[in-house]
């Protein structure tokens, strides 16, 4: 006799109707049916709700016997064989074998992260990259953010876990098709059948099943516990009834065999991460050590030449899938992000170009030209400018400012011409023959925060307007390579 029928017969010998047995035990009208039609087999827990309201024992309900007439007396019942058993008290040490590891190694990555962010950040901000510094600093930020968030999680469910588990004794008894959780009293917790448990990691002392119920139920279990043969007995009954079994000490013993193509390939793959990674700073490094005009083809070039890096590196990221079998992540987002900043650096390079070419004033350049004798190229930035009128004081006299800009050139070619043309030219001086320009220029520095070494020579010329007298000193920096331009009134 099936289970089918033991349970058609005893139901039948109770005056149960199935609509009654479905109430009783808590299951549908169709899978009782089905259980009786031998459609299917009721799951441990449903056998058991069944063998209760039938008033049977599991063994009586499970097993298959021949004789109709004497089905529970006359068969030898084959007994459910013990498999093992195992006890475990939960505490600190468990709790730190089970997360601390992974935590650590996650608190190591972010905190390495967060310092190369920074690091770029800083350096961003010492070669003027406002750009990338917000970008590095947005990320190093974010870094900081999510380990403080994971290190408080940490932090809160170690206490819970602790709250709930610490010192906490359970004991397990392993059968064929299911085991038990016992507490320290020997009492019954949970029946969990293997096919409950959704996924099993083994590490060097445990084995840790989490189990597919309402409660999200973690059973640990302490391999010390057991004998050796038991504990074989019991990983090839998990394995065989569960798919996504992790062992970590198998895993670490396993060499994957690597042909030397693709751990060459492999290799090639970190060397683009770094090489991308790194590539805007090493391109501005060089770029700012080369002997190349201040044109903007030569501020663009330090981004354009490195275009190809982020490029090689997503191909190869996608060809990873046809020589590793899985695409490389780490290549595709960092070339992504590097030619994205890339893109990003070269508009802001041409913007920059057109603002400092918009605040020029070619009037002004033609009357500096005109009252010094300076030769002034065509092409040529307002780096700064400031035509917002300020007071500076000099031996108690006010002066107001009503400029204040610097002009630098774009190739070295015009750099000599303007340097061959203050060569024994009359107009212009040395700081050192005027007191009063010296102070004015260190007074006009002071206010505008700019900081200038000596100047070279400088010269003055005065406008006269049809309401006041307005007073022009220009100073060269030879050092920078840039002329100071001043528009002042006394008052």
């Amino acid at each position: 006799m099936n289970i089918g029928e033991k349970i058609k017969k005893q139901r039948e010998e109770k005056n149960l109707s199935i609509e009654d047995l479905a109430t009783l035990t808590s299951d549908t009208v169709e899978n009782i049916t089905k259980y009786e039609t031998n459609e299917i087999e009721p799951t441990l827990d449903k056998k058991l709700a069944i063998a209760n309201v039938l008033g049977v024992s599991l063994d009586e309900l499970s097993y298959n016997i021949n004789n109709e007439e004497d089905a529970f007396s006359n068969e030898e019942v084959l007994p459910i064989s013990k498999i093992a058993s195992s006890t475990i008290c939960y505490n600190v040490e468990i709790f730190n074998k089970i997360f601390k590891k992974d935590y650590a190694r996650y608190f190591i990555q972010s905190t390495i992260s967060w310092v190369i962010y920074l690091a770029f950040a800083i350096y961003s901000f010492f070669i003027k990259m406002p750009i990338l510094m917000y970008v590095c600093l947005a990320f190093a930020a974010f870094s900081v953010i999510r380990l403080l968030m994971t290190l408080v999680k940490y932090q809160k469910g170690k206490k819970a876990w602790l709250s709930e588990y610490d010192q906490k004794k359970l004991m397990y008894e392993f059968y064929d098709n299911y085991f038990e959780v016992l507490d320290e009293n020997a009492i019954c917790l949970h029946k969990i059948n293997y096919t409950d448990i959704i996924r099993v990691v083994e590490k060097e002392d445990l084995i840790i099943c989490m189990v597919a119920k309402a409660e999200k139920l973690m059973v640990v279990i302490d391999k010390k516990t057991f004998i050796d043969t038991d504990l074989a007995s019991l990983k090839q009954i998990l394995k065989s009834n569960i798919k996504d079994y992790i062992d970590i000490p198998e895993l670490k013993k396993a060499k994957p065999l690597v042909t030397k193509g693709e751990k060459a390939f492999n290799i090639t793959l970190w060397v683009f991460v770094y090489l991308t990674l790194f590539a805007i700073f090493i391109s501005r490094i060089i770029f700012g050590f080369l002997p190349l005009d201040n044109t903007l083809i030569n501020k663009m070039l330090a981004y354009i030449v490195i275009l190809p890096l982020p490029i090689i590196s997503i191909i190869l990221g996608i060809l990873a899938k046809i020589k590793l079998g899985k695409m490389s992540g780490k290549n595709i987002v960092m070339g992504a992000i590097v030619l994205f900043l890339c893109f990003l650096l070269i508009g802001m390079t041409a913007l920059e170009h057109q603002t400092l070419k918009k605040n020029n004033d070619d009037v002004l350049k033609q009357e500096v030209m005109d009252n010094t004798s300076i030769a002034l190229p065509d092409a040529y930035y307002t780096d700064y400018l400031n035509k917002k009128a300020y007071e500076v004081i000099i031996n108690d006299v006010k002066y107001q400012i009503l400029s204040y800009r610097i002009m630098s050139f774009e190739t070295k070619k015009d750099i000599a011409k303007v340097e061959a043309s203050l060569t024994d030219n009359d107009n212009w001086q040395t700081l050192s023959d005027d007191n009063f320009v010296k102070n004015l220029l260190d007074a006009t520095n002071n206010s505008e925060k700019i900081t200038l070494d000596m100047a070279y020579l400088y010269a003055s010329y005065q406008r006269v307007t049809s309401d006041e007298l307005i007073n022009v000193i220009t100073a060269y920096y030879d050092k920078i390579d840039s002329l100071l331009v001043i528009e002042y009134i006394k008052k």
